[in-house]
């Protein structure tokens, strides 16, 4: 009812008491997703692209003379990303370290480019930075000579994000790796990757080494990781790599290490 009316609300259950939230806090800010660009400034809420569900969104990124916009940031890119069948869309990773650098990105002459005669489709992990991301490209598409003359083909967005993906195409989809979260999941793959992944965790630490029984190991596996899922590596000694926890350090290089600068 009233302001939530339409709010998508995503719900996660059986998580481990671990990871849940102790708490719910609500706070006002002049931008939910950082841009510098509040007040007068703003791009309006009303110019967001097509809200696409996840069988039509992921018919699309088959369709040639397209573009996929990651709106993440980089290091969340790295790890985990949408990886477009041949002859389908072109994935598009900005780089950016924070929000901020959007904006800057998207009028950049190379940017403009890319999105010469394409249809752009944009995805982050809950669809909230599409909301944003989407409307100020297509405000510029109506207000910049520059960018109207791109002749994009049309915005669209993933609704409910990559979250909302992985439910509906639980082996993964499109997608290859895993999906960053800003809550105390860190990071998960899909749920039947997950499984798979636990599985065989299980069966190695209870099955004898000498067992037939025990799964075969497609790279070397640490503790915490199935490498075969991971995309990220270590800056300073390569190995695969994607565990985002503060100072946590690479179990494989001592030295190497300070959460997110260290993986590439």
């Amino acid at each position: 009812k009233g302001e939530f009316k339409g709010t998508e609300f995503k719900l996660t259950d059986h998580l481990p008491t671990k990871q849940k939230f102790p708490h719910l806090k609500a706070f006002e800010v002049d931008e939910l997703v950082n841009y510098g660009l509040a007040g007068q400034n703003a791009p309006s809420i009303q110019m967001t692209g097509v809200h696409l569900e996840l069988n039509d969104y992921h018919a699309k990124m088959a369709e040639k003379d397209t573009v996929i916009i990651d709106v993440r940031n980089h290091y969340e890119s790295v790890i985990g990303h949408f990886t477009p069948p041949p002859n389908g869309a072109q994935l598009i990773d900005p780089k950016m370290r924070k929000s901020t650098e959007f904006p800057l990105w998207l009028d950049k002459p190379e940017t403009k480019k890319l999105l010469q005669n394409k249809q752009v489709l944009m995805y982050c992990t809950g669809g909230v930075r599409c909301e944003r991301a989407s409307a100020l490209l297509r405000t510029k598409m109506e207000t910049e000579a520059d960018v109207k003359d791109l002749n994009i083909k049309g915005v669209y967005q993933l609704q409910g994000g990559v979250d909302k993906y992985f439910k509906n195409f639980p082996e993964g989809g499109y997608w290859k790796g895993k999906n960053y979260t800003f809550d105390k999941r860190f990071a998960h793959a899909p749920p039947l990757l997950e499984v798979e992944e636990r599985y065989n965790k299980k069966m190695s630490e209870t099955t004898p080494p000498d067992s037939k029984d025990v799964p075969e190991k497609k790279n070397d596996d640490n503790d915490d990781n199935s490498n075969h899922n991971i995309m990220g590596k270590c800056e300073a000694c390569s190995k695969p790599w994607d565990m985002y926890r503060g100072k946590r350090r690479c179990p494989n290089h001592g030295t190497c290490t300070e959460g997110k600068d260290a993986v590439q």
